[in-house]
């Protein structure tokens, strides 16, 4: 509450720290004494862009230090509620999301894939590395011409960093199928898969198959590898018919 210069936490905010939740800490205070000095600037950066009037989203994420000298990441995001007569903020309300393993998995991958980006981009095949924040975290020019003509050019269909698959204009279409199978993996429904997409070649129509699976980091998904391999002639007509008995 802006008004009255007080905030309300959970009990769950000052554990994430370490700390008893009785313990006399103003939990803002708390945070912004214990962050790290490299990330103050963003700190800084949307409590600032809040103030203005129709910027009512916030979100930042800083490194805090916990009770046991340990640097946690921290997410916060928050949404302004009411404003004063003048525009700025009365109420807000928010959540703290402790994301550290996350992290710790997201740069392991990005140290992988920058160490591959050279190798990887000259692979004679189409291939893509999707993240589970559902970015394309890379891909070669071979993918994104396939990705061109077989209609893929919405994947993943997500909104706000979501699959957002309620929305999706067609549940046939193969951008939505796709979408799903990478989402059932990433759930650990399923460890691989393999999908047929029809789209557009330079005779005509054509038939490519996505084969997908994991990748991990100490047993966790931190995202999947995709290979679009495009059939033609015999291996086409086997995936349209079926194999021969």
């Amino acid at each position: 509450n802006f008004m009255f210069a007080r905030d309300y936490h959970s009990d769950e905010v000052f554990e994430m720290l370490g700390f008893e939740p009785l313990e006399p800490y103003d939990t803002f205070w708390l945070f912004q004494e214990r962050m790290h000095p490299d990330d103050r600037r963003l700190w800084e950066a949307a409590n600032t862009a809040i103030q203005k009037p129709g910027n009512d989203l916030y979100e930042v994420k800083v490194r805090v230090r916990h009770k046991n000298g340990e640097w946690r990441r921290i997410w916060v995001r928050g949404r302004c509620l009411e404003r004063t007569d003048h525009g700025a903020p009365a109420r807000m309300i928010g959540t703290y999301t402790d994301i550290t393993v996350q992290s710790r998995h997201e740069d392991w991958l990005a140290g992988a894939l920058s160490a591959l980006r050279l190798s990887f981009l000259a692979v004679p095949i189409p291939i893509a590395v999707v993240s589970t924040d559902w970015r394309i975290a890379i891909s070669n020019n071979l993918w994104r011409d396939s990705a061109s003509r077989f209609g893929l050019g919405g994947f993943p269909n997500t909104d706000g960093g979501e699959p957002n698959m309620a929305q999706a204009a067609d549940s046939e279409s193969d951008c939505y199928r796709l979408t799903a199978a990478v989402q059932s993996l990433f759930e650990g429904q399923s460890g691989n898969f393999e999908l047929l997409l029809r789209g557009n070649g330079p005779g005509g129509q054509a038939l490519a198959e996505v084969v997908a699976g994991a990748i991990k980091n100490d047993a966790r998904i931190v995202g999947a590898v995709l290979i679009c391999r495009e059939l033609t002639g015999t291996s086409a007509q086997k995936q349209e018919t079926g194999p021969s008995m």
